[in-house]
């Protein structure tokens, strides 16, 4: 299976990121292709992880992730060959409706608390 999904937590410097962090190494070691797509740095991982820009002004930060999201799906990847399930943050939807109303592959993520090892 090949897994595309798109938050909008800071990996490794949101304390919260521990459920993507955790859920997505998870899934690698039950041979899952992960693609996490989030703002921020990026993170030396078992899954594929592309950092975008987040922006530094208040209200605007999941707009400006939703921009780079977008420009990163457009150039590199093709959703409906590509990527067997798509997994989108719940505040990225409304910005990423036009590039997910073309497949029919995704679903809406609310994650939930921090997920531990135990």
């Amino acid at each position: 299976m090949r897994l595309l999904w798109v938050t909008g937590r800071r990996l490794g410097s949101d304390l919260a990121s521990t459920t993507e962090l955790n859920l997505a190494s998870e899934l690698v070691a039950r041979n899952v292709e992960v693609t996490l797509i989030s703002p921020g740095k990026k993170i030396v991982s078992d899954f594929h992880h592309i950092a975008v820009k987040k922006g530094g002004v208040v209200g605007f930060e999941t707009y400006i992730t939703s921009k780079g999201v977008a420009e990163v799906i457009n150039s590199d990847f093709d959703l409906d060959n590509d990527f067997d399930l798509i997994l989108v943050d719940w505040r990225l939807v409304f910005f990423l409706r036009r590039i997910l109303t073309k497949t029919n592959k995704w679903v809406v993520i609310d994650r939930g608390p921090p997920a531990y090892s135990g």
